[in-house]
């Protein structure tokens, strides 16, 4: 948001951006995997995916730069190393990777809580008219959701939670402190409640790092990298921004 903004403004104003990384675009970064002589491959670490549904000003703005995209996909597994569990998501003969899963009720348990929560978070985003009701449902966490609509355990811990923390990276305990319509607002977006209808997702070609780069190349303003600002002052002649060296 930070660069977009840049970018645009400079189009008609003498911008500067201040920058606390040694290095742009922030979540966006790309490093190289050499896993051969000769071989290098972009991995991204941060900002990987985007889909056509959330992202429309984004692919615009990859228009505008002449930065390029390629189809990707998106997709979970899952690997318990406790239980031995294993499971993707992409089809049937793959959710059903392990063929005993077919006579296993807690595994069918999970699939049906799945189809369950598909359908019923959705209730989570609804605007209740009662002020008392607005505000429990905002300050309803994930956890607290999933233990009042009784999900089951698997369903939780082989199903939500890892699902929630390969998203944001984020601990089981964060996940279930989640604020729960936050969350199926998120899935509901980005298509995660729906067992067909789904985005088809992209990728920046030759990683993230190429988008950031036709930025700088086209950036008409000053840039002042490892420079945090501290603060910001609104005063009657202007805004005085305060940097990390003072």
């Amino acid at each position: 948001s930070g660069l977009s903004a840049a970018y645009l403004l400079s189009q008609h104003h003498n911008v500067t951006l201040f920058e606390k990384n040694d290095y742009l675009g922030g979540h966006t970064r790309t490093v190289i995997a050499r896993p051969a002589p000769g071989i290098e491959i972009p991995v991204d670490t941060g900002f990987i995916v985007f889909n056509d549904w959330t992202y429309p000003n984004f692919i615009a703005l990859l228009g505008e730069l002449g930065a390029t995209w390629q189809w990707s996909n998106m997709s979970f597994s899952l690997r318990c190393e406790r239980s031995g569990l294993e499971y993707n998501g992409t089809s049937i003969n793959s959710l059903f990777a392990q063929r005993r899963n077919v006579f296993n009720p807690r595994f069918l348990g999970m699939i049906a809580d799945i189809l369950r929560f598909n359908t019923q978070a959705r209730q989570l985003l609804r605007t209740p008219s009662d002020p008392g009701e607005a505000a429990a449902l905002q300050a309803l966490t994930l956890g607290e959701y999933l233990q009042r609509e009784r999900y089951s355990n698997v369903f939780i811990e082989r199903y939500i939670i890892p699902m929630g923390r390969a998203i944001w990276s984020a601990t089981g305990r964060g996940m279930l402190e989640f604020p729960a319509r936050f969350f199926v607002d998120f899935f509901d977006r980005h298509g995660f409640l729906n067992v067909d209808d789904r985005p088809t997702w992209r990728t920046v070609s030759g990683g993230s790092r190429e988008y950031v780069r036709r930025w700088q190349s086209q950036f008409k303003g000053s840039l002042r990298l490892r420079q945090p600002v501290r603060e910001v002052r609104r005063e009657a002649d202007g805004v005085s921004v305060v940097s990390g060296d003072g």
